[in-house]
């Protein structure tokens, strides 16, 4: 890789990533624009150390399961040791997001809050909405699985909890395994 000068950084600190602390900032939401970035951002620093550790900073409100998967799949089939830390908030598809990491880590103040979602771009001929209904729950199911793989609660757990609109503190996000610690406590 070509050496790297302070113009390079200032370019790349722009679009939310530090390469000296091989930090990314992931906040916003869940849109095209952020997960490309995200994507990016993980590219270049998988290229820049494939061995060393990676830092994503996420203050999310959620969004397009989509393009969250996506998200996910990148984090997830990264050779490097990817650790999420999650302040202010971790909303909907971030909390998947946060799963593929393999250090699960919040802010003590941090709130979470996951649901099954809302369709999107659903179209109004009656047969097609019998496919997309069809599609939600497998996305839905998909989320779930997700969920009991990192945490201590089997998919029908997850499944009663998604009904709704259900938000945690960072302490009971701890607790049902969502995330693995808590940083930033001062005693």
């Amino acid at each position: 890789m070509a050496k790297i000068n302070k113009d390079h950084l200032d370019k790349f600190f722009v679009h939310g990533l530090d390469l000296d602390t091989r930090t990314y900032y992931f906040g916003d939401a869940v849109t095209a624009d952020t997960v490309a970035d995200l994507i990016k951002g993980i590219h270049v620093l998988e290229h820049a150390g494939p061995d060393r550790p990676i830092l994503i900073l996420m203050n999310n409100g959620g969004g397009s399961w989509d393009l969250g998967i996506g998200a996910y799949d990148i984090i997830r089939s990264s050779t490097c040791e990817i650790t999420i830390r999650c302040a202010g908030h971790c909303m909907s598809m971030a909390s998947v997001i946060l799963q593929a990491a393999d250090i699960r880590e919040s802010y003590p103040n941090t709130e979470f809050m996951i649901h099954d979602g809302t369709a999107e771009d659903v179209p109004d001929r009656i047969r097609d909405l019998t496919r997309w209904a069809e599609r939600e729950k497998r996305i839905c199911e998909s989320m779930y699985r997700i969920f009991a793989e990192r945490s201590k609660h089997d998919v029908a757990f997850w499944r009663r909890k998604c009904a709704d609109d259900y938000i945690l503190t960072a302490d009971e996000a701890l607790e049902l395994g969502l995330i693995d610690r808590i940083v930033g406590v001062t005693e």
